[in-house]
Protein backbone atom coordinates (compact mmCIF):
# COMPACT_ATOMS: atom_id res chain seq x y z
CA UNK A 1 0.00 0.00 0.00
CA UNK A 2 2.75 2.56 0.64
CA UNK A 3 4.41 1.65 -2.56
CA UNK A 4 1.15 2.17 -4.43
CA UNK A 5 0.74 5.70 -2.36
CA UNK A 6 4.12 6.65 -3.54
CA UNK A 7 4.44 5.83 -7.40
CA UNK A 8 0.70 7.37 -6.91
CA UNK A 9 1.92 10.67 -5.75
CA UNK A 10 4.90 10.21 -8.38
CA UNK A 11 2.10 10.25 -11.16
CA UNK A 12 0.52 12.94 -9.80
CA UNK A 13 3.09 15.10 -9.63
CA UNK A 14 4.38 14.97 -13.42
CA UNK A 15 0.52 15.57 -14.42
CA UNK A 16 0.14 18.68 -12.28
CA UNK A 17 2.80 19.52 -13.81
CA UNK A 18 2.41 18.64 -17.59
CA UNK A 19 0.17 20.81 -19.90
CA UNK A 20 -2.67 19.13 -21.10
CA UNK A 21 -1.71 15.87 -23.81
CA UNK A 22 -4.00 17.07 -26.38
CA UNK A 23 -2.42 20.22 -26.60
CA UNK A 24 1.41 19.16 -26.66
CA UNK A 25 0.81 16.15 -29.23
CA UNK A 26 2.39 14.78 -31.34
CA UNK A 27 4.54 15.94 -28.61
CA UNK A 28 4.97 14.59 -24.91
CA UNK A 29 5.85 15.99 -21.39
CA UNK A 30 8.13 14.05 -19.04
CA UNK A 31 9.35 14.62 -15.51
CA UNK A 32 12.43 16.18 -15.70
CA UNK A 33 15.67 14.00 -14.13
CA UNK A 34 16.26 14.74 -10.67
CA UNK A 35 12.96 17.01 -9.73
CA UNK A 36 9.79 16.68 -8.74
CA UNK A 37 8.45 19.56 -9.45
CA UNK A 38 9.63 20.90 -13.32
CA UNK A 39 9.18 18.88 -16.80
CA UNK A 40 10.51 18.57 -19.97
CA UNK A 41 8.59 18.49 -23.58
CA UNK A 42 9.87 16.22 -26.30
CA UNK A 43 8.81 16.58 -29.64
CA UNK A 44 10.33 13.62 -31.43
CA UNK A 45 9.81 13.81 -35.28
CA UNK A 46 8.25 16.91 -36.19
CA UNK A 47 7.50 17.92 -39.79
CA UNK A 48 5.78 21.46 -40.06
CA UNK A 49 5.92 24.27 -37.47
CA UNK A 50 2.54 24.23 -36.95
CA UNK A 51 2.91 21.65 -34.25
CA UNK A 52 5.74 23.03 -32.83
CA UNK A 53 3.82 26.15 -32.18
CA UNK A 54 1.02 24.39 -30.64
CA UNK A 55 3.21 22.67 -28.22
CA UNK A 56 4.97 25.40 -27.31
CA UNK A 57 2.03 27.39 -26.85
CA UNK A 58 0.57 24.88 -24.24
CA UNK A 59 3.62 26.02 -22.52
CA UNK A 60 2.45 29.19 -21.46
CA UNK A 61 2.65 30.82 -18.36
CA UNK A 62 3.94 27.81 -16.42
CA UNK A 63 6.88 28.08 -14.20
CA UNK A 64 6.73 23.76 -14.28
CA UNK A 65 8.23 23.49 -18.14
CA UNK A 66 12.01 23.54 -17.38
CA UNK A 67 13.27 22.50 -21.17
CA UNK A 68 11.92 21.98 -24.61
CA UNK A 69 13.86 18.92 -26.68
CA UNK A 70 13.13 19.22 -30.80
CA UNK A 71 14.40 15.73 -32.09
CA UNK A 72 14.59 14.15 -35.42
CA UNK A 73 12.75 16.39 -36.90
CA UNK A 74 12.68 18.27 -39.96
CA UNK A 75 11.46 22.06 -40.00
CA UNK A 76 12.13 25.35 -42.02
CA UNK A 77 12.77 27.28 -38.74
CA UNK A 78 11.50 27.59 -35.23
CA UNK A 79 8.84 30.52 -35.35
CA UNK A 80 10.31 33.46 -33.79
CA UNK A 81 7.77 34.16 -31.28
CA UNK A 82 6.87 30.51 -30.93
CA UNK A 83 8.02 30.68 -27.47
CA UNK A 84 6.52 33.83 -26.48
CA UNK A 85 4.80 34.14 -22.82
CA UNK A 86 7.01 30.99 -21.55
CA UNK A 87 8.81 30.69 -19.10
CA UNK A 88 11.59 27.89 -20.28
CA UNK A 89 14.98 27.68 -19.16
CA UNK A 90 16.61 25.29 -21.40
CA UNK A 91 15.93 24.50 -25.74
CA UNK A 92 17.71 21.92 -27.07
CA UNK A 93 17.46 20.78 -30.84
CA UNK A 94 19.29 17.71 -31.88
CA UNK A 95 19.11 15.24 -35.12
CA UNK A 96 17.21 17.90 -37.11
CA UNK A 97 17.46 19.62 -40.49
CA UNK A 98 16.64 23.46 -40.35
CA UNK A 99 17.12 26.01 -43.11
CA UNK A 100 17.58 28.53 -40.74
CA UNK A 101 17.32 29.12 -36.99
CA UNK A 102 14.66 31.55 -36.92
CA UNK A 103 12.15 33.31 -39.84
CA UNK A 104 13.65 36.70 -38.98
CA UNK A 105 16.40 38.27 -38.13
CA UNK A 106 15.88 37.78 -33.97
CA UNK A 107 15.94 34.04 -32.70
CA UNK A 108 13.18 32.79 -29.56
CA UNK A 109 11.81 36.08 -29.20
CA UNK A 110 10.29 36.57 -25.36
CA UNK A 111 12.93 34.38 -23.94
CA UNK A 112 15.54 37.51 -23.72
CA UNK A 113 14.99 37.09 -20.19
CA UNK A 114 14.25 33.40 -18.95
CA UNK A 115 16.48 31.52 -21.62
CA UNK A 116 19.87 30.15 -19.98
CA UNK A 117 20.80 27.23 -21.94
CA UNK A 118 20.70 26.87 -25.92
CA UNK A 119 21.85 23.45 -27.02
CA UNK A 120 22.23 22.15 -30.57
CA UNK A 121 23.50 18.96 -31.44
CA UNK A 122 24.14 17.13 -35.18
CA UNK A 123 21.90 19.25 -36.64
CA UNK A 124 22.09 20.23 -40.54
CA UNK A 125 21.53 24.01 -41.43
CA UNK A 126 20.42 24.47 -45.13
CA UNK A 127 20.89 28.40 -44.86
CA UNK A 128 23.71 30.75 -43.65
CA UNK A 129 24.55 31.09 -40.02
CA UNK A 130 24.72 33.69 -37.96
CA UNK A 131 25.22 34.21 -35.03
CA UNK A 132 23.73 37.48 -34.43
CA UNK A 133 20.34 36.27 -34.18
CA UNK A 134 20.63 34.80 -30.83
CA UNK A 135 22.26 38.45 -29.98
CA UNK A 136 18.94 39.21 -27.77
CA UNK A 137 19.27 36.53 -25.56
CA UNK A 138 21.09 38.18 -22.97
CA UNK A 139 20.41 35.77 -19.92
CA UNK A 140 22.15 33.05 -22.04
CA UNK A 141 24.32 31.05 -19.76
CA UNK A 142 25.21 28.14 -21.47
CA UNK A 143 25.95 27.27 -25.53
CA UNK A 144 26.34 23.96 -26.79
CA UNK A 145 26.75 24.39 -30.87
CA UNK A 146 28.43 19.90 -31.80
CA UNK A 147 28.68 18.18 -34.93
CA UNK A 148 27.09 20.71 -37.20
CA UNK A 149 30.20 21.56 -39.14
CA UNK A 150 31.13 24.67 -38.09
CA UNK A 151 34.20 25.33 -40.08
CA UNK A 152 35.07 28.81 -38.22
CA UNK A 153 34.92 31.62 -35.71
CA UNK A 154 34.50 34.65 -36.83
CA UNK A 155 34.83 38.02 -34.56
CA UNK A 156 31.12 38.14 -35.24
CA UNK A 157 30.77 36.06 -32.24
CA UNK A 158 30.95 39.16 -30.16
CA UNK A 159 27.41 39.65 -30.55
CA UNK A 160 27.28 36.97 -27.93
CA UNK A 161 29.76 38.26 -25.21
CA UNK A 162 27.31 37.11 -22.54
CA UNK A 163 28.08 33.69 -22.67
CA UNK A 164 29.97 32.43 -19.65
CA UNK A 165 30.22 28.64 -20.89
CA UNK A 166 30.88 27.63 -25.00
CA UNK A 167 31.46 24.18 -26.19
CA UNK A 168 32.00 24.20 -29.56
CA UNK A 169 33.36 20.55 -29.68
CA UNK A 170 33.56 18.35 -32.47
CA UNK A 171 32.86 20.85 -35.82
CA UNK A 172 35.14 21.52 -38.19
CA UNK A 173 36.78 24.19 -36.75
CA UNK A 174 40.32 25.67 -38.15
CA UNK A 175 39.92 29.10 -37.72
CA UNK A 176 39.71 31.17 -34.85
CA UNK A 177 39.74 34.78 -35.94
CA UNK A 178 42.05 37.52 -33.86
CA UNK A 179 39.64 38.89 -31.23
CA UNK A 180 37.11 36.47 -31.18
CA UNK A 181 36.26 35.94 -28.02
CA UNK A 182 38.22 38.92 -26.63
CA UNK A 183 35.08 40.55 -25.22
CA UNK A 184 33.63 37.59 -23.21
CA UNK A 185 34.49 38.77 -20.01
CA UNK A 186 32.71 36.84 -18.03
CA UNK A 187 33.61 33.81 -19.93
CA UNK A 188 34.11 30.53 -17.56
CA UNK A 189 34.42 27.84 -19.76
CA UNK A 190 35.73 27.07 -23.20
CA UNK A 191 35.57 24.00 -24.88
CA UNK A 192 37.11 23.41 -28.21
CA UNK A 193 37.87 20.02 -29.07
CA UNK A 194 37.59 17.78 -31.39
CA UNK A 195 38.58 20.30 -33.89
CA UNK A 196 41.08 21.13 -36.85
CA UNK A 197 42.78 24.06 -34.93
CA UNK A 198 46.35 24.25 -36.02
CA UNK A 199 46.55 27.60 -34.04
CA UNK A 200 45.70 29.65 -31.09
CA UNK A 201 46.53 33.29 -29.63
CA UNK A 202 46.40 35.05 -26.48
CA UNK A 203 43.85 37.65 -28.40
CA UNK A 204 41.11 35.42 -29.50
CA UNK A 205 40.36 35.64 -25.61
CA UNK A 206 39.52 38.44 -23.28
CA UNK A 207 42.86 40.14 -21.41
CA UNK A 208 42.38 40.27 -18.50
CA UNK A 209 40.76 36.38 -18.44
CA UNK A 210 39.33 37.24 -15.04
CA UNK A 211 36.57 34.60 -14.97
CA UNK A 212 38.26 31.61 -16.90
CA UNK A 213 38.43 28.34 -15.35
CA UNK A 214 38.42 25.76 -18.12
CA UNK A 215 39.83 25.62 -21.60
CA UNK A 216 39.74 22.89 -23.78
CA UNK A 217 41.20 21.99 -27.45
CA UNK A 218 41.65 18.17 -26.73
CA UNK A 219 41.97 16.55 -30.11
CA UNK A 220 43.03 19.16 -32.78
CA UNK A 221 46.14 19.89 -34.51
CA UNK A 222 48.51 22.32 -32.32
CA UNK A 223 52.09 22.02 -32.68
CA UNK A 224 52.97 25.09 -30.02
CA UNK A 225 51.58 27.50 -27.88
CA UNK A 226 51.98 31.34 -27.69
CA UNK A 227 54.30 32.51 -24.88
CA UNK A 228 51.62 34.67 -23.42
CA UNK A 229 48.67 32.12 -23.72
CA UNK A 230 48.38 31.72 -19.97
CA UNK A 231 48.65 35.49 -18.96
CA UNK A 232 46.23 37.38 -16.83
CA UNK A 233 43.94 33.95 -16.60
CA UNK A 234 44.21 34.10 -12.40
CA UNK A 235 41.56 31.79 -12.34
CA UNK A 236 42.30 28.87 -14.67
CA UNK A 237 42.48 25.86 -13.19
CA UNK A 238 42.12 23.05 -15.70
CA UNK A 239 43.43 22.79 -18.96
CA UNK A 240 43.20 20.26 -21.73
CA UNK A 241 44.91 19.69 -24.56
CA UNK A 242 45.07 16.19 -25.31
CA UNK A 243 45.61 14.75 -28.86
CA UNK A 244 47.26 17.39 -30.08
CA UNK A 245 51.09 17.91 -31.86
CA UNK A 246 53.02 19.52 -28.83
CA UNK A 247 56.59 18.80 -28.82
CA UNK A 248 57.47 20.54 -25.54
CA UNK A 249 55.90 22.15 -22.55
CA UNK A 250 57.75 25.29 -22.55
CA UNK A 251 58.49 27.45 -19.48
CA UNK A 252 57.82 30.51 -21.28
CA UNK A 253 54.25 29.30 -21.81
CA UNK A 254 53.59 27.78 -18.55
CA UNK A 255 55.55 29.52 -15.86
CA UNK A 256 52.81 32.37 -15.17
CA UNK A 257 49.79 29.64 -14.24
CA UNK A 258 51.20 26.44 -13.77
CA UNK A 259 51.50 26.59 -9.50
CA UNK A 260 47.59 27.21 -9.99
CA UNK A 261 46.42 24.61 -12.33
CA UNK A 262 44.41 21.73 -10.75
CA UNK A 263 44.26 19.45 -13.56
CA UNK A 264 46.01 19.29 -17.01
CA UNK A 265 45.97 16.80 -19.46
CA UNK A 266 48.96 16.71 -22.07
CA UNK A 267 48.40 13.14 -23.60
CA UNK A 268 49.00 11.68 -26.65
CA UNK A 269 51.22 14.77 -27.48
CA UNK A 270 54.51 14.13 -29.13
CA UNK A 271 56.56 15.05 -26.26
CA UNK A 272 59.91 15.36 -26.34
CA UNK A 273 61.18 14.93 -23.12
CA UNK A 274 64.67 16.87 -22.96
CA UNK A 275 66.48 19.84 -21.31
CA UNK A 276 63.20 21.93 -22.18
CA UNK A 277 61.33 20.60 -19.76
CA UNK A 278 63.38 20.59 -16.90
CA UNK A 279 62.19 23.94 -15.65
CA UNK A 280 59.35 21.43 -14.12
CA UNK A 281 61.45 19.28 -11.72
CA UNK A 282 61.78 22.71 -10.09
CA UNK A 283 58.04 23.20 -9.62
CA UNK A 284 55.38 21.01 -8.04
CA UNK A 285 53.01 19.00 -10.82
CA UNK A 286 49.55 20.21 -10.27
CA UNK A 287 47.32 17.63 -8.54
CA UNK A 288 46.28 16.08 -11.76
CA UNK A 289 48.85 15.63 -14.47
CA UNK A 290 48.37 13.55 -17.70
CA UNK A 291 50.94 13.24 -19.97
CA UNK A 292 53.80 10.66 -21.67
CA UNK A 293 57.24 11.29 -23.04
CA UNK A 294 57.04 10.10 -26.87
CA UNK A 295 61.12 10.96 -27.04
CA UNK A 296 63.89 9.68 -26.86
CA UNK A 297 63.18 6.68 -27.02
CA UNK A 298 64.46 5.39 -23.88
CA UNK A 299 61.59 7.74 -22.64
CA UNK A 300 58.93 6.29 -24.51
CA UNK A 301 55.79 6.05 -22.29
CA UNK A 302 57.12 7.31 -19.30
CA UNK A 303 55.16 9.54 -17.29
CA UNK A 304 56.53 12.98 -16.88
CA UNK A 305 55.81 13.26 -13.47
CA UNK A 306 57.97 10.72 -12.88
CA UNK A 307 61.44 12.40 -14.96
CA UNK A 308 64.34 13.33 -13.09
CA UNK A 309 66.98 16.05 -14.12
CA UNK A 310 69.22 13.47 -15.47
CA UNK A 311 66.77 12.29 -17.81
CA UNK A 312 65.91 15.50 -19.20
CA UNK A 313 69.45 16.47 -21.56
CA UNK A 314 69.82 17.92 -24.49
Amino acid sequence: MKYTAIILSAVLTVALCCPPEEALYPCVCKKHQGSSYTVDIICDGLHNEIDLKNAAAACKNRHDVLSFVILNSVLNYIPQSAFEGTFIRAIEVQESTLFSLSDTEQALVGMEKTLESLTLIRNIFMGSWHWSKLKSLTKLIYLKVREIALPSIEKDIDSLNFLRNIDFSKNEISLISDKAFENFKNLEFLVLGENEIKEVKRNMLPNPASQLRVMNFTQNRIQALPTDMFDNMPKLTAFHIKHNRLLTLDEKVFASVWSQLFYIDISDNDLRCDCRMSWMMQRKFPLLTLGLCSEPPELRGKNITMLSLKDLWC
